[in-house]
């Protein structure tokens, strides 16, 4: 007599533990893509906070207005993965806030976007946005496309 095993289940992943894979996914891809479209063709670039350069691998993507998911009041906002709110940044100045880094940062992107852009993106930080799987999924394509045009 043959005794065959029941099918294992497939697994399914409930959909908040997707979307929160998907954004750790995304800005990896972001991070990766921010740091290698602003370096030259020898893979360096000029970090927004400090003015140095450094090759893209030895730096951090850093914020220019940070954003959390334990903010419980926005749960989510416009600003996660709009590009513009991303910069080459030192990584002790993202990481620590060494050396009046915020500050440089914030002066560095009103000189590249202008003021009425920062002033966007700070209101853009404040707007509620609940980020469905899609719009995650189709980000995460189209960066990971763009990752792959850029510097090795």
């Amino acid at each position: 007599m043959k005794v065959t095993q029941p099918k294992p289940k497939k697994r399914v992943v409930p959909k908040v533990k997707r979307i929160k894979s998907l954004k750790r996914k995304l800005w990896i891809a972001i991070s990766l893509h921010v740091r290698k479209s602003h370096a030259d063709h020898t893979g360096y670039l000029t970090l927004a906070d400090t003015g140095e350069s450094c090759h893209w691998r030895d730096c951090d993507c850093g914020h220019l207005f940070a954003n959390t998911e334990r903010n419980q009041q926005l749960g989510g906002n416009e600003l996660w993965f709009y590009e513009k709110n991303y910069a080459p940044q030192s990584r002790k100045g993202n990481r620590f806030g060494a050396d009046n880094s915020a500050h440089e940062y914030m002066l560095w992107a009103i000189h590249r976007y202008g003021l009425e852009e920062v002033e966007k993106m700070r209101r853009m930080r404040n707007s509620y946005k609940l980020w469905t799987e899609e719009e995650l999924t189709e980000l995460l394509k189209h960066y990971e496309h763009r990752g792959t045009e850029t510097i090795q």
